[in-house]
């Protein structure tokens, strides 16, 4: 029979008979004495995946684990849109994602949604005949 204990956000490593944890108890017959044994644990990391549609999303990490503090993402950016925010599916429903929280224990895949900016451009005719300013995407 084997003991595994579960703990989220950590992968059991092993039973150790020290609290050092540096020599590893394997478990073979019963001992003929009362023992303590220690439990191992080694964090997992889980990836940030970010779906940028063409964008550049700066500082934001790619990994993270149970123990690392929340996450406050940065805005990406893209040439000629501006962001709408960040979510947690394709379709961009539900509401946006801005913070990866403490405790958090999943790979996360985030969507960058963007809308496409409209310029202006107004003509000065200078003494000339007048033009229609034009508005496009």
């Amino acid at each position: 029979m084997e003991y595994v204990p579960l703990r989220d956000g950590y992968t059991f490593a092993g039973w150790y008979i020290n609290s050092s944890l540096t020599t590893a108890y394997t478990f073979t017959t019963m001992p003929a004495e009362d023992i303590t044994v220690y439990a191992k644990w080694d964090i997992v990391s889980y990836n940030i995946t970010y779906n940028l549609d063409g964008g550049t999303s700066g500082d934001n990490p790619a990994t993270y684990t149970i123990e690392t503090s929340t996450i406050t993402l940065f805005q990406p950016t893209k040439e000629g849109y501006t962001f709408n925010g960040w979510f947690d599916n394709a379709e961009y429903t539900g509401e946006a994602t801005t913070q990866i929280t403490l405790g958090n224990t999943e790979d996360i895949d985030l969507y960058a949604k963007w809308n496409i900016n409209q310029y202006t451009i107004t003509f000065v005719s200078n003494g000339g005949s007048l033009v229609d300013a034009i508005t496009q995407d």
